[in-house]
């Protein structure tokens, strides 16, 4: 069974991630600067049905808790192989064990009427560095025929024993230098090849913001070397650009 997943694949990160308990979510999808929903995308190989058993509990208890936090309900999308049949799963907990109930079956038209009942706005931002890791993506490619947006992608976040949201993580991975000459702020307005980073960055502080915690920024570069940057985002402001608690800090383990 495969997982829509649109991030960078490294080794240090995901295991940086692993150990401090940090889980990511795919999707938050919103209407009218209201959260609606949180969504994972899975595909089950044909010919088989979708078992929820070999889900990782962990990580879908977290991204469940999340949204529980947030008042919305989390659902996992699931889908057969070579089709567009849409299965609707509503997530809950119970017993230290994730249920998860199929709500609806869907066919493509009537998903994309679902998914724009939950987030209706069209896909502005380029995808092209994550365009390689959906390409062949069921859910991706019918959402962007009808010029609909994938949800916020939250990279990282933790809870506290009770399930409360504790902080909030961007992960920032360069190709381009040395991760200790890497600053996104450099990037927040924007290239003539590449729209800035002011809605991305807007969308995460603001819901840290409403959250009561922290947005904290992880830099790693490609090479794999362990060795992170690290700093907390104080301010995101359209004309200002990212302003940071203090310098970016280089933690090597």
């Amino acid at each position: 069974m495969k997982r829509r997943d649109s991030e960078t694949k490294h080794e240090y990160a995901d295991a940086y991630f692993k150990e401090n308990k940090i889980y990511d979510l795919q999707g938050l999808l919103r209407e009218n600067e209201t959260y609606t929903c949180g969504v994972e995308s899975y595909v089950y190989p044909m010919g088989h049905s979708f078992d929820p058993t070999i889900l990782n509990y962990e990580e879908e208890s977290a991204r469940y808790r999340f949204c529980l936090y947030l008042n919305i309900p989390y659902y996992i999308i699931a889908i057969e192989q070579g089709s567009e049949v849409f299965e609707i799963y509503l997530i809950s907990e119970n017993d230290n064990t994730i249920c998860c109930n199929l709500n609806e079956t869907l066919n493509k038209s009537a998903f994309v009427c679902w998914w724009k009942q939950h987030q209706s706005f069209t896909q502005k931002k380029e995808m092209t560095e994550a365009a390689p890791r959906i390409e062949g993506s069921i859910i991706d490619n019918i959402l962007f025929a009808n010029n609909l947006a994938w949800g916020v992608n939250i990279d990282g976040f933790t809870l506290d024993t009770n399930g409360k949201p504790l902080a909030i993580f961007e992960k920032r991975i360069t190709n381009k230098s040395q991760v200790e000459q890497y600053d996104p702020r450099k990037y927040f307005f924007g290239t003539n090849k590449k729209s800035g980073d002011f809605p991305s960055w807007n969308i995460l502080k603001t819901l840290a913001d409403h959250l009561e915690i922290t947005l904290y920024l992880l830099t790693f570069e490609r090479s794999n070397r362990k060795i992170m940057g690290k700093t907390q985002i104080k301010e995101v402001h359209p004309s200002n650009g990212l302003t940071y608690t203090s310098p970016i800090k280089f933690i090597i383990p």
